[in-house]
């Protein structure tokens, strides 16, 4: 759950307006780039179920591919991302129906 448990617990905030409303499973991969001495996250990704501020179910797919990785730091930085992502849907998706 988005902000709550799991490896999700830390990339959104008690602030965050999808906080707890966010049901989703991550994965990722990293590879060992070794002619150029770097590790790439060659996949992050998150999906999941929410239902949005309108009220709509939704299913979701996140992906973010073949980031270089510069310090312990990024990859939780792409997590983060995700979880803005998860924001954005929850706050902006259209009601059912697709009308606003």
């Amino acid at each position: 759950v988005l902000g709550v448990d799991g490896t999700l617990w830390d990339v959104a905030s008690k602030d965050s307006p999808a906080y707890g409303k966010v049901w989703a499973k991550t994965g990722t991969f990293a590879d060992a780039d070794l002619l150029n001495d770097r590790f790439l996250l060659r996949c992050k990704s998150l999906a999941g179920v929410m239902t949005t501020k309108t009220g709509r179910h939704l299913t979701f797919a996140f992906f973010v591919n073949d980031v270089v990785l510069l310090g312990e730091k990024q990859a939780k930085r792409e997590a983060q991302a995700l979880a803005r992502l998860c924001e954005i849907l929850y706050l902006h998706a259209p009601e059912n129906g697709g009308e606003r």
